[in-house]
């Protein structure tokens, strides 16, 4: 029945085209000076923007990642309160997030939507590609297998995704000899199990990073950037790489832009849509989406700043794999009731945690309109009547709550 639905929901994806409510998820630094925040948004949609600040003031290139079995996004960084490094958890079911000190991270790191495991690679001085698994809550790495590669010339960014379907992840590298090989490492269930299959192309040196795997038609895609024997750049494709033996099939070319956004790509399952963003030759940036169904591609909005983008699979996941995240659309018990909502002109708190709470008033644009402290047992009103009709998020803060909650302005 599962797949049935699954089926059902897919061709009605397809049907929708492109724009079929893919939900995206980022990092930005533009919105707060010096501040990161966490943005949400609708594919091409500038009206849907949500932005949720969070407490890291900087976060380390290329190491996000989304659950999609728990519905969470992740990004390492450094938070402005303590200035550790460490792990922001985002909870895209209900907007919590929490900030979890030196937890162990890599930019060269995948999620299991299957089982929500967390995998990730690294290399050491023997050149050693060893493969570990996560635990976020434990803080924990266990070695899952390791294999010597001493002709690679260590780990690629952006290159590493994951088969849910089969417990493999996929990882493209390249050797010294500017070769590229595509690693398979079976790691869900004993044995631990490596094959690697060299790629090749017609042009010199070429370089494949944006890897995504597709889960409902189990197929492999990434770009590929090429250059000739003077590295001359001559042009990027979309490219589906067959998984088994290696070949390289070019689907789109992106050669107008000759300039992508590192870390910025994510595919969307339901609809198969491969989404990437890209600078054209103005230096003008772009969201690309890429429909693998049709071998086309449509491009427009992409929020200011933004990178670390991931789509929300959560949907997906819950279809395919049975994840929990379909129980959490509720949000968690209340620490903080806001009333009325709609709203006319003054808000009311109740504070059950009784701790101290800092109350801020942000519009959808991630502007700060309002912003006061209060004492644990005060009454909490804040006077909204300066305030134009319209949506604004409400973000309210404890030394270790973070919780953000959406009002209506009438």
């Amino acid at each position: 029945m599962r797949q049935f639905i699954l089926s059902f929901i897919f061709i009605l994806f397809l049907g929708f085209g492109l724009h079929a409510q893919i939900q995206l998820i980022g990092a930005a630094n533009g919105y707060r000076p010096g501040k990161v925040d966490i943005v949400e948004w609708q594919l091409f949609d500038s009206a849907s923007i949500e932005v949720f600040p969070s407490e890291l003031n900087a976060y380390l290139v290329a190491t996000s990642g989304y659950d999609a079995y728990n519905g969470k996004y992740y990004l390492s960084g450094i938070s402005d309160i303590n200035s550790e490094t460490g792990l922001l958890e985002f909870d895209a079911n209900n907007n919590t997030q929490s900030f979890k000190p030196g937890t162990l991270v890599s930019n060269i790191s995948e999620f299991d939507m299957a089982t929500g495991t967390m995998y990730k690679l690294t290399m050491d001085a023997q050149k050693n590609i060893n493969v570990y698994a996560t635990g976020l809550s434990t803080n924990q790495d266990s070695l899952i297998g390791s294999i010597q590669e001493p002709e690679a010339i260590g780990l690629m960014l952006d290159a590493i995704t994951f088969d849910a379907n089969s417990g493999i992840i996929y990882y493209v590298g390249m050797n010294t000899d500017n070769t590229m090989s595509l690693y398979k490492f079976s790691v869900r269930n004993p044995p631990f199990l490596v094959s690697k299959i060299q790629l090749t192309t017609s042009y010199y040196i070429s370089t494949i990073t944006a890897v995504n795997y597709d889960n409902v038609r189990d197929r492999l895609f990434a770009r590929i950037a090429n250059f000739d024997s003077t590295n001359k750049y001559l042009g990027t494709d979309i490219i589906e790489i067959e998984k088994n033996n290696g070949f390289i099939f070019p689907k789109v070319s992106l050669n107008k832009y000759p300039y992508f956004q590192a870390s910025s790509s994510s595919y969307d399952q339901l609809s198969g849509t491969y989404v990437l963003v890209g600078l054209d030759s103005a230096g003008k940036k772009e969201m690309i989406a890429v429909n693998i169904n049709t071998d086309t591609y449509i491009s427009g909005y992409v929020p200011k700043s933004v990178s670390e983008i991931a789509c929300n699979n959560t949907t997906f996941a819950n279809i395919k794999y049975g994840a929990p995240v379909g129980l959490k659309k509720q949000n968690l018990v209340d620490d903080f009731k806001l009333y009325p909502n709609p709203v006319s002109d003054r808000l009311y708190i109740e504070n059950s945690v009784k701790e101290d709470v800092k109350v801020e008033v942000y519009s959808v644009k991630g502007e700060l309109l309002i912003s006061k402290k209060f004492l644990k047992d005060s009454e909490i009103e804040i006077n909204l009547s300066e305030l134009s009709e319209g949506i604004y998020l409400v973000h309210l803060s404890t030394k270790d709550k973070l919780i953000t909650k959406k009002i209506v302005l009438n």
